[in-house]
């Protein structure tokens, strides 16, 4: 597991730490192609408590995760999360 850098941007009510907390369990992982960030971006999904899923936009620098945004999952994500990891 790659170590988390500091995060940067805002995290919609599910906070830094919950953020951070994804990546101890399963995720979902999907590169981030909206637009060209200048970057490499991915968008993750994962659980951090029972019936509660978060979303997470993040970037690797210098071999450690840079988180950058949070939010709950909508219903589409909760589904991809799910279809993703139940295999």
């Amino acid at each position: 597991m790659l170590a988390i850098g500091r995060a940067s941007s805002s995290f919609g009510g599910c906070g830094e730490t919950n953020a951070r907390r994804i990546f101890e369990g399963p995720v979902a992982t999907l590169p981030d192609r909206r637009r060209d960030y200048g970057e490499d971006r991915n968008i993750s999904i994962g659980r951090v408590e029972p019936g509660a899923l978060i979303v997470v936009a993040h970037t690797e620098r210098h071999g450690r995760i840079r988180l950058i945004s949070a939010r709950p999952a909508s219903r589409k994500e909760r589904k991809a999360y799910h279809e993703r990891t139940l295999r």
